[in-house]
């Protein structure tokens, strides 16, 4: 699949990851990586992981440019009360077919009033906006 980053993709996979419900992201990447943005994959709260599957790897400072992204987000769940951060499904499959589709020397950077829109549930708009923000123990 274009965009994939066999090394970081396999890496996540093989540290035994689990998300919601005991889901191993190893079964949920069984035929591929899933991700929103290169950062996070649906199914998996608060587990972000900037330079992994999807990013942008002929770019140097991509890298940095998603660890600016979340820590916004975790600013921006701070600062909201919030303790819980995830992406909602259509967010994620949009993103993983616009990459399988796109050549490996383009990626799009998320910006504010992306068309990428958001998920049902609490979201906190402009460039999160395909993020739910939610209580723990409240999560979508």
């Amino acid at each position: 699949m274009a965009g994939d980053d066999a090394f970081s993709g396999g890496t996540l996979k093989r540290l035994g990851v689990r998300g919601r419900d005991g889901l191993r992201l190893a079964g949920y990447w069984a035929d591929g990586p899933r991700s929103y943005l290169g950062v996070m994959t649906a199914g998996f709260p608060n587990f972000f992981f900037p330079g992994g599957p999807h990013c942008v790897p002929d770019n140097p400072r991509h890298p940095g440019d998603q660890v600016d992204f979340i820590t916004g987000a975790l600013v921006r769940a701070r600062d909201h009360g919030r303790d819980v951060v995830e992406v909602g499904l259509a967010a994620e499959e949009e993103w993983t077919d616009l990459m399988a589709g796109a050549p490996l020397s383009w990626r799009p950077h998320p910006l504010p009033g992306s068309p990428l829109g958001g998920p049902a549930g609490e979201t906190m708009g402009d460039a999160y906006g395909a993020f739910i923000f939610s209580e723990a123990g409240r999560a979508a």
